[in-house]
């Protein structure tokens, strides 16, 4: 799309200009996961030589299990989620000092997690500030608390999967009030993708619709991760 004429006259950034950081609970190096992909035939082994030294220099940025967002705080070593966030955002801020970066833009691609009930917290900002500030509490959800950590840092952000995120209203809010620009919540490259090019086909051909049904294999981790309600 950015090679397109309608982008030409525009100063977007060159691939050299980004530089790559983020959050794994894999303590497996970056090279090194390279190489699993290159073993299993999904790339070649000149690819990973010609970027080997920038995937090293990347895997140094990447923060480990310390800082992950999790919905149980416990399990990060913090006794609140607002610990866990004040952890996230300080480290994106360090990022942004160490590389003197104009601009922050968080991509969370972690694994799709569950939908969230509506509950008083999730409309009211005050009230969800105060309650992941309490001891041992689960009140986010992980993506909730990478969202909030995000617009704490004055980072663009956007979701890659349909998690909660700034679909919580009083995310949202916060996120509006700091005036960060977000995207999400799907990146639709899959059947989602497939799905949302064909509807309008079928309606434009006076097509009806009886049923529509697909087959997602849960790879990845991501069928353990639906099915826990306090998933990492």
């Amino acid at each position: 799309m950015t090679a397109t004429a309608d982008f030409i006259d525009i100063p977007l950034p060159r691939f050299a200009d980004f530089v790559v950081a983020g959050r794994d609970v894999s303590t497996i190096p970056v090279v090194k996961r390279a190489e699993t992909l290159v073993e299993a035939g999904l790339l070649p082994q000149n690819v990973v030589d010609a970027v080997s030294d920038r995937l090293a220099a990347t895997g140094e940025e990447i923060l480990g299990p310390d800082c992950m967002a999790t919905a149980d705080p416990s399990t990060a070593g913090a006794a609140t989620q607002a610990e866990l966030v004040d952890r996230l955002s300080e480290a994106m801020a360090s990022f942004v000092s160490r590389h003197s970066l104009d601009v922050l833009i968080v991509i969370d691609v972690a694994s799709t997690q569950p939908s969230v009930a509506d509950l008083p917290e999730f409309n009211d900002p005050d009230l969800l500030l105060e309650l992941i500030g309490q001891n041992h509490r689960v009140v986010l959800p992980a993506s909730g608390l990478t969202a909030l950590a995000a617009v704490r840092a004055g980072a663009a952000y956007c979701c890659f999967t349909p998690s909660p995120t700034l679909g919580i209203p009083a995310l949202r809010s916060l996120a509006d009030d700091a005036g960060i620009l977000y995207a999400g919540q799907d990146a639709k490259t899959g059947q989602t993708l497939l799905r949302t090019v064909l509807a309008p086909m079928f309606v434009a051909r006076a097509m009806s619709v009886q049923s529509w049904a697909g087959t997602n294999l849960l790879g990845g981790g991501d069928g353990a991760t639906l099915a826990d309600p306090v998933a990492v």
